[in-house]
């Protein structure tokens, strides 16, 4: 959604956005991840009993989404990184992507930062990923690798991927640090 409503109309303000050529649009990806989630939120539902149904539609519905997301993500990948060193300054695209977090707030950095972080050192050098985690305001920082980053891959990685799993995923959530105030812990 802040891709939509927020970067991609802040690029189309000096580039023209390039049209997707291999890829499904957004709104066919969205539409495929609106299938995922309607399943998992009747497993939820049913508390997990007599689900069958919707797991087999999970595993039938995530390889392709997943490859539809890698292709996309790869497109975006070649054409947006052009026109953004073309056309915006570094200064002009770290202030755009601070915006969005601050707009989000802590929920939405907690819900996203650890996958574009984790994307970030899959797909950029360690020394982009350095500065990406550097450029980042000391707090949400500090959330990110204390709280989020392990939590996104001791409990929110596993979880994605158990459906597809032959054994119940180990899931270990960050500890809280027990201080009374501590402000990681309260949000």
């Amino acid at each position: 959604e802040a891709e939509e409503k927020i970067f991609f109309p802040w690029i189309a303000t000096k580039a023209t956005i390039p049209s997707k050529e291999m890829g499904k649009c957004h709104d066919s990806l969205i539409k495929m991840m609106g299938e995922i989630k309607i399943a998992c939120e009747n497993i939820v539902a049913k508390k997990g009993l007599q689900c069958s149904v919707e797991i087999a539609s999970i595993k039938e519905k995530t390889p392709s989404f997943v490859s539809e997301m890698e292709v996309h993500f790869l497109e975006e990948e070649e054409s947006l990184c052009h026109v953004l060193r073309e056309n915006f300054t570094e200064k002009e695209h770290d202030a755009i992507l601070h915006q969005i977090l601050r707009q989000g707030g802590l929920e939405i950095a907690r819900m996203f930062l650890p996958s574009i972080m984790s994307a970030v050192k899959e797909w950029g050098t360690s020394e982009f990923y350095k500065m990406f985690v550097t450029d980042l305001p000391g707090p949400i920082r500090s959330l990110a690798l204390n709280y989020y980053i392990p939590d996104y891959e001791n409990v929110v990685c596993p979880s994605r991927d158990s459906p597809l799993l032959d054994k119940k995923p180990m899931l270990s959530k960050a500890k809280c640090c027990l201080i009374p105030c501590c402000w990681p812990c309260v949000i």
